[in-house]
């Protein structure tokens, strides 16, 4: 039987350059339909902006664009995916409770802020 060799193993991060800070407000996603994966789309939400408006002109030309008008609305809030993730189960499952360790952390360090 061959021996264990004990030791340092060094892990090196290297950083992409030009890589973003996603700023997540939430996660949609599941397993895939043959169960190999996890797919996890993180989003931003925030209020909608209206697709248009239509505001009268008044007899003298001018137009009020702050007070009423005709708005289409496309939805009451906009999730934007800003990235998709995918990972294996073992992968989703590792990287949930790292995330659930290190929330449970930050808000201890708030609570003691307070």
């Amino acid at each position: 039987m061959a021996e264990k060799k004990q030791g340092t193993l060094s892990i090196v991060y290297e950083e992409m350059e030009n890589r973003p800070s996603i700023p997540v407000g939430g996660v949609y996603g599941g397993p895939s339909p043959d169960g190999s994966m996890v797919v996890a789309h993180v989003f931003s939400e925030f209020s909608t902006v209206p697709a248009m408006e239509d505001h009268d002109v008044q007899p003298d030309g001018t137009v009020r664009t702050g007070e009423g008008g005709h708005q289409i609305k496309r939805g009451d809030v906009t999730r934007r995916v800003l990235a998709t993730l995918v990972m294996s189960p073992e992968i989703a499952v590792s990287v949930g409770q790292w995330l659930a360790g290190k929330g449970k952390t930050a808000l201890d360090r708030r609570k003691e802020r307070t």
